[in-house]
């Protein structure tokens, strides 16, 4: 989806350049001249892109379908979130008030995966408590299948997951180092004849 909207931009940029408005960007500083920067990014690492607390209202639409852990995904977002901020989530999944339609999307989710990417009856409420977001509402419609979620991220989950990412740190440095040991000692030892 990001490199479709890439190409998007690209048009409308070219369609605006075109217009009778571009007179106002001929002063302009090129670098100004964007309307956001756009780039494929990991989700289950956004600290890799962002500060810890970067935001006050993150919003997803219809993704938690197309992540391998969603629950991962969720609990990263919690960091970039600030701790009174809102996760504003817009998403599908099973139907807990219509039996029959939660069979057929299980019926045929996985022929739907594998030609849209898109796994149709994650149970979203067992999502949400694993990834352990504070609920504020949950608004459902299209029989129970499309939920409109407003959370906040948990204080517990923001410092794991910080937990998380300094002992990474560690072991990355430690492995770094150790990777530097290790390339010397075999250099020393292939040197000895």
């Amino acid at each position: 989806m990001l490199f479709q909207a890439r190409e998007k931009i690209i048009d409308a940029k070219t369609k605006r350049e075109n217009s009778i408005f571009s007179w106002l960007m001929k002063n302009k500083d090129p670098k100004e001249d964007q309307f956001f920067k756009l780039f494929v990014a990991d989700a289950k690492h956004m600290t890799k892109y962002y500060q810890d607390d970067s935001f006050d209202t993150i919003v997803s639409t219809f993704t938690l379908c197309s992540f391998d852990d969603p629950v991962e995904v969720l609990q990263e977002l919690q960091s970039i979130c600030k701790l009174n901020g809102k996760i504003l989530l817009l998403e599908h999944g099973r139907s807990k008030s219509w039996h029959g339609l939660s069979i057929y999307l299980d019926k045929n989710a996985e022929r739907h995966a594998k030609n849209w990417g898109c796994v149709w009856n994650r149970d979203l409420d067992d999502i949400l408590q694993k990834a352990g977001l504070e609920i504020e509402s949950i608004y459902t419609w299209h029989f129970g299948t499309t939920y409109y979620i407003v959370c906040r991220p948990s204080a517990k989950v923001k410092e794991e997951r910080r937990q998380l990412r300094m002992e990474s740190e560690k072991h990355e440095h430690r492995s770094s180092w150790g990777d530097v040991v290790s390339f010397l000692w075999k250099r020393k030892n292939n040197n000895v004849v």
